[in-house]
Order: C-alpha cells, then structure tokens, then sequence
C-alpha cells in the first residue's frame, strides 16, 4: 500500500456527502490522459484507481469539515502496518503539531506522528499565572503560511466562543496557558497525531517496491502493544531536553532541579527557608518573580545569579524582529559556518534575553517591597558563574561561585536551588541506529540542508537507493524549464533526491539562479528517497529564527513543498524593509 492510500489524516471521515467520489473519478481520469504514453495502459488504471481512493478520502475529510462538530476527528482505532506513510513525526510540539495541521489540507502526502505523553502539555513546568508568549498570536500553528486553515487561533477563539472577547482584550500576547490550550485542542482534531505513544527504534528496511524505507516500532504506553510503522521520510520534533550538569544529577530532585519542573515544585520552595534562582533568561526572570511576588508571605530568602553580564532585556525593537524573518533565515544559511558561529555568538540577546515588561514587573515588585525604608531580603547577581552544589551535613546546599570580572570566588547557601539554565539538543534515542547515516560538523552538529533536511553520509546511502532513468542533460533541460515557466527553483531542486552527480549539481545551478524568485532555494541530495528533517536543530545553520514560535509555519511549508517536490505552501522572500547582505537578490521589499 502506497503513501497515498493510507488510512489516517486523509483517511474516512464521518458525515460524508456520498457522491463525491463518482465526481473525482471523473477529474482523476482526465489528469492522467497525457501520462498514457510513457506508462502501460495496466500502470496508467493502477494509478486511476489509487488517485480516485486517494480524493475520495479527501473530499470526504473536506465534506466533513463543512459539517462542523469534530469535523476533523477521524478513525484513530488502529495504525495501518500495511501502509508506507509519506511522513513519520517523531515528537508533537508545536512545530510537528504544525506540520501536522499544514499536512492535513492537502491530499498529496500522508502523515502520522507519535508522542509518548498522553495529551499534548508545552513546557507544563512554566505553565505560571499571569505568563505570555512572548511572539504574537500570529506564531501560531498555521497562520503565517495559511491564515484560512482551520488550526489557526482565531478559529479555536471562534469555536470556544471567545473571539469577540479576545477582539476587546486588544492584546498580541496570549497567555502562554491559553497557548497550551489551544494546541491540545488542534491535537486532539488531528488524527493524524498520537498520543501515549513511544517510538522505540527507527531502521532502514528494504519496501515490497525495492524501495527503502524508514520502519519504526512504536509502543503503546496504556497497552504495552507494539506496532510497526514505516515511512518514507522522518520528521524530528521532540524538543530539547533539560540541560543538567551531570555534576549535580546526584543531589535530591525536590531540592535541586531544573526551570522545567518548577511549576510541580512551586510548593516546596514556598515551604523552604532560602531559594536561589540560577540562570539570565525569561524562565529564570519568571521563576524569580512568581517567588518575589509570595515572598512577603512566606518569608524565605530569595536570591538569583547569573553568569551573564547583566540582567538585560531581549531585543524587541522592530527592525530587530526582522532577524525572525525567511529573508534573515535564507541569508544567514549562505554564510560560511565560521562566520556563522562568530555571529551567533553575539546575538544571545536576539533570543535569550528577558522581556522588557517581565523586568519591569520585578522592578516595580522590589519597588513595593522597600516601601517605608524595608530592605527586601533579595539579592541579584550577575557575572558570577555557578562552580559546584554541594550537600551540607546539616542540611541544605552550598554553592560555590565564581564572580567573572573581579575573580572573586564566593560561595552561597540555599535550601532549594533552580537551575534555568537553558535545553540541550541530543539526537533522539529512538534514531541513533540511524546515526551512522548522519554527517556531523567539527563540532559533533548536525549539518542541515537548505530545507531542513539532514545531510545523511552518502557512502551510507546507496543501499535501497533507486536512480531515474532519465538522462543527466534530460533533467537539465527539464530543471531550466520548470524555473523558466515559474516553477519555484526549491521544488525543481527537491526533484532530484537521489539523481547522479551531474543531476545534482545541475539542480543546484537552476536554484540558484532563481534564488531572487521570492523561495528559498535548495540543491538535490544523494540520499534519495529516505530524508530525515529537523525542527528545531538547526540554530548553527539557519540562525536565531530556529527556536521562534513565529518561523515554525514557514519551515513547515518549506519542509512540505521539498517532500512533495512541488510547492504546496508557496514561501516568499522580501518580507522585511532592511537589506542583510549586498547580493543582488537582495531587494527592497515590494
């Protein structure tokens, strides 16, 4: 069974208008007349009928959707082991749960994605009173690549009957609660999404075709059942993971843990004497203010520290923002990585600082508490690096620090200890038999292609790997066609996964001529039919747009249309007003 007719997000919706499918036969029929003369007339009414089973079930879900309540809830009783998705997602945060929703409008591709938590949570240890996002409700699952698409947040405000209330807040910023919220309401819609299930292992099988393809067992976390499921490409979208020093992994967890499990712990650190935050960013910023706000209350200590210079705000201005942007992204990608890495490295203020309303909180909260000549029992730090954690006899903790200016070493005692510091980016478990497959930079990274791809070992890559038959100067001819008749220059390119070298670099040359043609251009891989796509993984590569909220639609849209090899979602340049290099593609936006 093919891509195409698997059962799943494009699979029986309820509801449905019967005479659908009779109505695309028809249209399916007339679409394959002219490809009759390079393929048998058994190929061409094999094709005919998967096409008709493959709209049928899309015009159903589009049927059903008209019809309103659950629209998009489809049959979630069983995976498919006969089926070869187009798309395994491995992880649903938002960028996967975004893809899945951008997925879910088109009958080109099919997909599934796994999550081992029960119910989709986002980062449910911050989940703190009186939080925002700090992008505009716009960075939401589908808006910047299509405002019409039912997942937008507009669409759940409307459905939960909240729109006009949110229209009279006059407010960007959503609480990061209601945030939440909403994508468990999108998840919950996508069938294409599971929950409660953990994906084991990842391989390369040899397909029923001669095809290779990715099969991953997947366990049921409720039952304990194991299932295989096998698809052509992968997605990567479990997040990061708590950065720890393992130094300190040893110490008491209630005592000692990380900014992701101080919701759940919010309740001890009101019970203990003394609290010392670690760490410069918005998590530490709102972790030290929710206990600012209660300690009048509850009468601990309340220290932070941090190893940066100052507490100093993250860059809001507007022409800042525009480093958030396709054009920001495409530009800082064509860099040599040397110069990327020296410009990242003074850009922590892009992405790492606090938000100028959350220092303005903590200022006017210090201000209140030193009302009347009272000397508030806190104390900020900065500059002072954070050594060892050690257990005191008579209980509690003592840190040693470092202040980074003067050279004073010092030390600090502490009953409870939050370290913020920060979230590491570890190839998932479940793919590292794929790791010798990936090509990985000096610095043990990923190297990620133009469209998010991983760069995968071409030694590695040849087993299962069909080539085309069609001559190298035949695709040339083809490539230089499709751009001169407005074919994006990226999807011309992800025509050619697994062509010859002189395919490939015939590919590229078209991209890059047509790189000033509105998409973001990328060149054909030796890897072939099996890619492997990360979200999230790619800050070295692309720039500080890879964690923002507010670019995970665009990557989306770029990682479907190099999928599909055609454009699904279109992805335009010249979307700011600043200049970030002197090409001459970069011109002034339109």
């Amino acid at each position: 069974m093919t891509g195409s007719e698997c059962a799943g997000e494009h699979g029986a919706a309820r509801n449905v208008e019967p005479q659908v499918e009779h109505e695309v036969e028809h249209e399916v029929e007339h679409e394959v007349e002219h490809e009759v003369e390079h393929t048998g007339e058994h190929d061409v009414e094999r094709h005919v009928k998967a096409e008709v089973k493959r709209a049928g079930q899309t015009a159903e879900a589009r049927g059903a959707l008209r019809t309103g309540d659950k629209a998009w809830q489809l049959d979630q009783s069983r995976l498919d082991d006969e089926c070869v998705y187009d798309v395994l997602g491995v992880g649903i945060g938002p960028f996967n749960l975004g893809l899945a929703a951008l997925m879910s409008r088109t009958s080109e591709l099919t997909a599934v994605f796994f999550d081992r938590k029960p119910q989709f949570d986002w980062h449910a240890g911050m989940l703190l009173d009186g939080t925002t996002l700090q992008v505009p409700f716009f960075a939401d699952l589908a808006t910047m690549a299509d405002p019409t698409n039912p997942f937008t947040f507009l669409n759940y405000l409307r459905e939960m009957g909240r729109l006009y209330a949110f229209y009279f807040l006059e407010r960007f910023h959503i609480p990061r609660s209601e945030y939440n919220l909403y994508c468990r309401w999108a998840a919950e819609k996508l069938a294409s999404c599971r929950f409660g299930c953990e994906v084991e292992g990842v391989a390369l099988e040899a397909a029923a075709d001669g095809s290779t393809v990715y099969a991953a067992e997947i366990r049921e976390q409720a039952s304990g059942r194991v299932s295989r499921v096998r698809a052509r490409h992968l997605v990567l979208g479990v997040g990061g993971v708590p950065r720890l020093d393992e130094r300190f992994a040893g110490l008491p967890a209630e005592d000692v843990f990380h900014s992701a499990d101080f919701a759940p712990r919010l309740e001890r650190c009101r019970k203990a004497r003394s609290v010392t935050v670690v760490g410069s960013g918005q998590s530490a910023a709102e972790i030290f203010y929710q206990l600012l706000k209660e300690q009048g209350e509850r009468g601990y200590r309340l220290d932070w520290f941090t190893r940066s210079p100052g507490f100093f705000p993250m860059e809001y201005s507007k022409l800042g923002l525009e480093h958030f942007s396709p054009d920001y992204t495409n530009y800082f990608y064509s860099l040599p990585q040397a110069k990327k890495d020296a410009i990242r490295a003074g850009q922590d203020l892009l992405y790492k600082g606090i938000s100028a309303k959350t220092i303005a909180d903590i200022y006017e909260a210090l201000y209140e508490a030193s009302v009347g000549g009272v000397s508030p029992d806190v104390r900020l730090l900065a500059c002072s690096e954070l050594k060892d954690i050690a257990a005191k006899p008579e209980g509690g903790y003592r840190l040693s620090l470092r202040h980074l200016e003067t050279g004073c070493a010092f030390t600090h005692d502490s009953e409870v200890v939050v370290l913020a510091t920060g979230y590491a980016q570890p190839i998932p478990a479940c793919v590292r038999p794929l790791a010798p497959l990936l090509e990985l930079d000096d610095a043990g990274r990923f190297l990620v292609e133009a469209d998010y791809r991983l760069k995968l070992k071409t030694d590695a890559a040849g087993s299962g790997t069909t080539e085309r038959s069609e001559s190298a100067s035949r695709r040339a001819r083809e490539a230089e066609a499709l751009v001169s008749a407005g074919t994006p220059a990226a999807a011309v390119a992800g025509r050619w996964q697994g062509g010859t070298g002189q395919d490939r670099r015939s590919a590229a040359a078209v991209g890059e001529s047509a790189a000033g043609e509105g998409v973001a251009s990328f060149t054909g891989h030796s890897r072939g039919d099996n890619r492997i796509y990360v979200q999230n993984g790619e800050l070295h590569t692309h720039g500080v747009g890879a964690p923002d909220l507010g670019l995970g639609a665009y990557r989306n849209s770029v990682i479907i249309n190099s999928i599909a090899g055609k454009t699904i979602y279109p992805v335009l340049s010249r979307n700011v007003f600043q200049q970030f290099g002197v090409g001459g593609d970069q011109l002034p936006m339109n």
